[in-house]
């Protein structure tokens, strides 16, 4: 018998070196978190890159990180140059607070989101299954099967695919939760430049003897 591990989804969480001093950086750019400006506008916390390096620094962990992420993925080889920066925004969530809504990231290929400050109990992140009834075979009927849970930390960085569902969990600690986060893309021009190789993705497999 051979089992094939079909329609798996990918997610790449990072934990960014020295993380401590970058969230300081960002944190002293006052107005980033203090809801006086909403970072929803196209290429907008990029935009801060020529005058604060913390956030110069954060893009190309982006990008750095995006190609890694792809990599293992697709097993094929890819560029920082054959991505690009969409939409990117500042996000913070006061204690008592939330935005409980099941999202996806259309016309996005990657979605990445970077936690500034977060602790135990700022709000889980939830990823939702696309293969909607996943669960009803497992042996525990008190467990949701098709939503995953994670618990982020400061410093980490979570890539995923656009398409999929998820939603953050409300703020029920006592500081600020901060994030980053921006959307990202694979170039038109470079999509499909693989056309007619002999290339084929690696997948998983497990034999059962």
């Amino acid at each position: 018998m051979q089992h094939l591990r079909l329609f798996p989804t990918n997610v790449g969480i990072f934990d960014v070196e020295d993380s401590e001093t970058l969230n300081k950086e960002l944190n002293e750019i006052s107005f980033l978190f203090d809801g006086s400006h909403k970072f929803i506008s196209r290429k907008s916390v990029w935009n801060l890159a020529p005058e604060y390096p913390a956030v110069e620094k954060l893009k190309n962990i982006f990008l750095d990180s995006v190609v890694e992420y792809a990599e293992n993925y697709y097993n094929y080889e890819y560029e920082k140059d054959y991505f690009y920066m969409t939409e990117s925004w500042a996000e913070y969530c006061d204690p008592g607070g939330y935005n409980f809504f099941p999202h996806n990231h259309r016309l996005t290929h990657v979605a990445a989101v970077y936690y500034v400050s977060v602790d135990d109990n700022t709000g889980d992140l939830d990823f939702i299954d696309p293969r909607g009834t996943l669960g009803f075979i497992g042996l525990n009927a008190q467990q949701s099967h098709n939503i995953f849970r994670f618990k982020p930390k400061n410093g980490q960085l979570i890539l995923f695919p656009g398409w999929m569902t998820h939603f953050a969990h409300p703020n029920k600690s006592t500081i600020t939760r901060k994030l980053i986060a921006a959307n990202i893309r694979l170039r038109d021009d470079v999509q499909f430049f693989t056309k007619g190789s002999t290339f084929i993705p690696n997948v998983s497999t497990l034999k059962i003897s």
